[in-house]
């Protein structure tokens, strides 16, 4: 933006927020509300609406323009996503006496950017009373071919005590049925269509002087570009016109059973092998986790957020005949707390470190300090923290494995941050031999290899984690 910007509307959004907007919009998606589905989502963790996002701006820009608005046209484009408890900022900077240019910025992100055209209100008639609350419903899951001959109705809804409490400035300035219109455009990505793995990524949207008898949306796919995994909607309503930009995203990658990953293992092959699997209960740890009790190993595995899933993983394990437990561990506590979570006298032989934090979290343009510190945290502290305390046990001899990636070698634009930081890790597992005697790491620069993690709307090489695990795990084991 050039210099005559505005900037206004400074805040961030917390869980009990987009709880509220998901009861105003009706727009449910679990990668909006829930923690554990939406951070094994390309997301990494639960994000922002962005038409929340939108209506923040306007509801701040009407806190500073107290006219009586109505908006003519509106073009929207979602550039990134945002999690909860990020701060934002917007800006604005008027183009004319009619239209203004908005963004919504993290940092140096822009998040949001947005241009409206806007006029007093017309004179004809006044917002009705449309019904709510907005209905509860379950995502629609839909194939790419389902996805293209889809088309369909939504009903307005608007709860304007609601609104009012959330937008008081633009549920008092902007007519209800404007309000609706945007709120249903969300409803429909998020909840009909492409639903449940859905991104909106944009909009554009033309009022007419008809938006005072607006009851509906009407709409249908327009065009469906499968090797981008791009939706094209268009939708009416009496005569206000729309089309919505949003992408069919991959779902949860589900990681081979128990039972498939014993058939590529030699019956004790692991055996005498205590393994301590730090992130077991997702990815790779969870295939370093059941490959290794596979072959025998007694395992203990930890989650941090994942309960559900570690329970499910453990019990997999032990249905089939393997030897497993797991417990709750954040490596980025002081002492990284793990100590205390072994009992008994069983001591690791063997240390898997997989711990993580969401790796695609930075832009392709400038270089993050806090992103870079992020990871830090978790593949230099952490890694260092759980080290020295189980040295502090009084061990003599541990084998570690700590995975890095082939990013360090040839590092993509949008993982600086991240390549920085496994370097650094690399660097501290040589400190870390040099310090300790007994102790043995093989820091491996692992290709890309396929889990939430690297899961993308466009099409990427992503390898078979199994074989490429396997041969580390017999390599660590004969030594």
């Amino acid at each position: 933006m050039v210099a005559s910007l505005c900037k206004f509307g400074e805040r961030s959004f917390s869980l009990s927020d987009q709880e509220l907007f998901s009861r105003l919009s009706g727009d449910y998606n679990p990668a909006h509300l829930n923690e554990l589905i939406a951070r094994r989502s390309i997301f990494g963790g639960v994000v922002v609406h962005g038409i929340h996002l939108f209506l923040h701006v306007l509801e701040s820009w009407c806190a500073i323009d107290q006219r009586c608005l109505w908006l003519e046209s509106i073009k929207l484009e979602f550039q990134h996503h945002l999690h909860l408890d990020r701060d934002v900022s917007c800006a604005a900077e008027k183009l004319d006496e009619t239209r203004v240019k908005f963004e919504v910025r993290h940092g140096s992100v822009v998040v949001l950017a947005a241009v409206c055209t806007y006029a007093e209100l017309p004179k004809k008639g006044s917002s009705k009373s449309l019904p709510s609350p907005c209905p509860k419903k379950v995502c629609s899951v839909l194939s790419i071919d389902e996805i293209a001959t889809a088309s369909g109705s939504l009903s307005l809804y608007f709860d304007r005590t609601l609104s009012g409490k959330m937008f008081p400035h633009i549920t008092s300035l902007l007519p209800s049925e404007q309000i609706a219109l945007m709120l249903a455009t969300t409803r429909l990505v998020g909840m009909d269509c492409p639903g449940l793995h859905s991104v909106f990524a944009g909009l554009t949207l033309s009022f007419s002087a008809d938006t005072f008898d607006m009851e509906s949306l009407d709409y249908r796919v327009a065009k469906v570009v499968s090797g981008l995994s791009l939706v094209k909607i268009d939708f009416s309503a009496l005569g206000t016109e729309g089309h919505i930009r949003a992408f069919l995203r991959p779902p949860a990658k589900n990681q081979q059973s128990y039972l498939e990953l014993a058939s590529n293992i030699v019956p004790g092959e692991f055996s005498g092998q205590n393994a301590l699997v730090i992130g077991g209960s997702r990815g790779l740890g969870e295939v370093t986790a059941k490959l290794l009790s596979a072959g025998g190993a007694d395992i203990k595995f930890t989650y941090y957020r994942g309960v559900e899933e570690a329970t499910r993983i453990r019990e997999e394990i032990v249905a089939g005949g393997g030897r497993a437990d797991c417990f709750d561990l954040n490596v980025l506590e002081k002492s990284a707390g793990v100590v205390e979570k072994l009992e008994g006298d069983w001591l690791p032989t063997h240390l898997y470190y997989y711990a993580t934090p969401f790796i695609f979290d930075a832009t392709t343009k400038e270089y993050s300090e806090d992103i870079f510190q992020r990871f830090y945290k978790f593949y230099v502290k952490g890694f260092t923290a759980t080290v020295e305390s189980l040295f502090g046990l009084g061990m003599d001899r541990l084998n570690v494995l700590y995975p890095s990636s082939v990013a360090v070698d040839d590092t993509p634009q949008n993982m600086k941050e991240y390549a920085a930081a496994k370097l650094a890790g690399e660097k501290r597992c040589i400190s870390l031999q040099q310090e300790m005697k007994g102790i043995r790491i093989s820091a491996l620069r692992f290709p890309r290899l396929a889990t939430d993690q690297t899961a993308s709307i466009l099409k990427v090489k992503n390898e078979d984690p199994v074989p490429v695990i396997l041969k580390e795990l017999r390599e660590l084991h004969q030594l």
